[in-house]
């Protein structure tokens, strides 16, 4: 939702929403926000004000036999026009014909052009439809030039028969009418006099182009510029036609929460180990790989037996494990009493394992990282011989597993399914981090 403190105000100082702009030369709209305030999100939309259709032109034609000028036609075997800025085009009509030197046919001899365009530039192929015919306009969808140019195409013949085909040859020529819009073009917008963050191309329709990395652009400026309150936005267009501002809104970040007071505990995180814990079961020095994983996701738990607990209270459990698809989220976390061998089939105490998206890593060993979850509250019960149970709903995890059992830890199992409970090879062990408290 939009925030009343961030404004976009045009020259006039008014709101520039629905506002209109020649922006050929540049125009500077005025972002307002408090000092120090950083942006959360912004939204910028940059239109045209009119995108109607303008009378046909005919630019002043330049051929292989020279200029045009006062000539009403002449051979051609290419053509080209200038019309020196970026313009938006929708048509063309070539006015051209068979050479007079041609018998006269029935049908007639078909004949056309091969246009390319040249802007910012380049010289590209008419988009969709680079060969076109004489006689009629020809449309397409509006596409930014500059200047224009022309090989001309008549009907090719083998052994005196008409191919339908058009192959290069010269053209009986008279002019090329051009239809324009009033659509501005090549849109570019920047931080005062700074290199512009915001410079996609092409016309702007009437339902507008959204303007990328503006939130981004905005607070690089205000780190430099911490008690700047009005930050210059240039609007600027590759032509003279108006620009309209569809659509502002901006949010700014939340100021930060306050520092706890005096003798009052910062809020509980539970991917965050307690102060004061002590490592019962600490990792192993193995570096796990891929084979050595178990699978944890709605069909698929896992479990390890907890050894003789030393006194103190339960406080967090580190699992190091692999998410399939970095997704958000949780999984649970249960102790199981043990029943034969194997986990009960009710949990005494359950918490949640929050998922953090992983970033930086890349391969399977290399995305294996440390989760942690801490009990709400420490737990003072005994879980000797207990069992801690993972499971998860999809996407899934990898569980890492390796061998060298220590005493702390009593047994693993697995199972599908809610199948029965299967024992882990020899002395491999799920990779946990257990930290206690002292007694209370």
């Amino acid at each position: 939702m939009g925030d009343d403190s961030v404004k976009l105000l045009d020259p006039s100082g008014k709101n520039a929403v629905g506002s209109s702009f020649n922006a050929q030369s540049g125009v500077i709209l005025k972002l307002t926000l408090p000092p120090g305030k950083r942006l959360l999100k912004a939204q910028l939309k940059l239109g045209c004000a009119d995108d109607t259709k303008l009378a046909v032109e005919y630019p002043a034609l330049q051929t292989d036999t020279g200029p045009m000028g006062n000539r009403s036609e002449a051979l051609w075997l290419w053509a080209s026009q200038n019309w020196e800025e970026e313009r938006v085009l929708v048509g063309i009509t070539l006015e051209a014909g068979p050479p007079a030197s041609l018998p006269a046919l029935n049908p007639p001899r078909r004949s056309g052009g091969r246009i390319k365009l040249y802007s910012r530039g380049v010289w590209l192929p008419l988009p969709a439809m680079d060969t076109l015919p004489t006689g009629t306009e020809q449309s397409f969808p509006p596409v930014t030039a500059s200047r224009l140019q022309l090989e001309s195409l008549t009907e090719g013949e083998i052994n005196d028969k008409r191919t339908g085909v058009l192959v290069p040859g010269p053209l009986n020529g008279k002019r090329i009418g051009l239809s324009f819009t009033r659509q501005p073009c090549h849109p570019s917008v920047a931080i005062g006099e700074d290199a512009p963050f915001f410079n996609p191309g092409g016309p702007l329709s009437k339902q507008g182009m959204p303007v990328s990395g503006l939130e981004r652009a905005i607070n690089r400026y205000r780190a430099d510029h911490p008690n700047a309150s009005n930050i210059p936005l240039r609007i600027q267009t590759a032509n003279a036609q108006a620009l309209r501002i569809l659509d502002f809104s901006a949010e700014l970040e939340p100021p930060p929460a306050p520092p706890p007071g005096p003798g009052v505990p910062p809020p509980f995180n539970p991917a965050i180990p307690r102060t004061g814990e002590r490592l019962w079961i600490a990792p192993a020095t193995d570096t796990p790989g891929l084979q050595r994983a178990r699978v944890c996701d709605a069909q698929h738990q896992a479990a390890l037996r907890l050894g003789t607990q030393p006194a103190g209270r339960l406080s967090s459990v580190s699992l190091l494990l692999r998410l399939e698809d970095s997704p958000s989220g949780s999984a649970r976390l249960a102790l199981h009493p043990d029943d034969g061998g194997k986990p009960g089939s009710a949990p005494v105490y359950a918490w949640d394992l929050p998922l953090a998206p992983q970033t930086g890593a890349s391969g399977p060993e290399a995305s294996a990282r440390w989760y942690t979850a801490c009990l709400p509250e420490a737990w003072a019960g005994d879980c000797s011989g207990h069992w801690l149970v993972c499971q998860s709903g999809s996407p899934g995890l990898f569980w890492y597993s390796v061998g060298q059992r220590p005493a702390a830890v009593a047994g693993a199992a697995f199972r599908r399914n809610q199948g029965a409970w299967l024992p882990l090879p020899d002395d491999e062990w799920l990779q946990v981090q257990v930290g206690i408290l002292d007694p209370v």
